[in-house]
């Protein structure tokens, strides 16, 4: 393919009698950690990732739980990890709202996304962290080994993790790293309006 000469290419296809049943997945335990920083102003990304999530509430089970954790130059757990039960207009609304501006401190959002789920252990559950970020982390520990090790430790004990790396700029050692060490899965959108489709891939 390189320099023209023939050569031999082999096409492999894999089908399978087991089909994924949705309906019958076991609850799931979800921190979703968005990056807030004031460049996901930029192309629309928050807006995109505020339709995405939107999409991510109304598909989740009741029994499932979800925590929502936003980063910026500082952390906050917008909603705390609880069932959707009962909550999922409040989470509608909170999404709605979210508001970028400030720093990328990326060590510190992943944190708090663990800590949720370390929280609420439930082995009965699927319990997995999505960390969306659209840049370089320039806020906290901006690290990349520091924070590699800090999310194996995490990924050792059985919380799962999916990275979303939104645009061009952000760090895809980092974010396919994370992933890739987590046995998760990494997503590159150049384009943020693939990013409701992502969110319901993972679930």
């Amino acid at each position: 393919l390189v320099n023209g000469t023939s050569c031999t290419m082999i096409q492999v296809g894999l089908n399978s009698p087991i089909v994924v049943d949705p309906a019958s997945r076991p609850p799931l335990s979800l921190a979703v950690v968005v990056d807030v920083s004031g460049s996901m102003q930029s192309e629309s990304k928050i807006d995109f990732v505020k339709r995405g999530l939107e999409r991510l509430v109304s598909e989740l089970n009741d029994d499932d739980r979800l925590a929502l954790i936003t980063y910026s130059d500082t952390v906050s757990v917008v909603a705390p990890m609880r069932e959707v039960r009962g909550q999922r207009n409040a989470l509608l609304g909170l999404v709605r709202g979210l508001v970028a501006n400030g720093g990328t401190n990326l060590y510190g959002g992943l944190e708090a996304g663990y800590q949720a789920l370390e929280t609420n252990w439930d082995s009965g559950r699927q319990n997995r962290v999505i960390l969306l970020s659209d840049g370089a982390p320039t806020a906290g520990i901006t690290d990349t080994g520091a924070i590699l090790a800090m999310s194996a430790a995490r990924n050792s004990e059985g919380i799962g993790l999916t990275t979303v790396g939104l645009g061009v700029s952000f760090n895809v050692t980092l974010m396919r790293g994370l992933a890739e060490q987590a046995d998760g899965n990494f997503y590159f959108l150049e384009n943020s309006t693939a990013v409701d489709e992502v969110f319901t891939e993972e679930l």
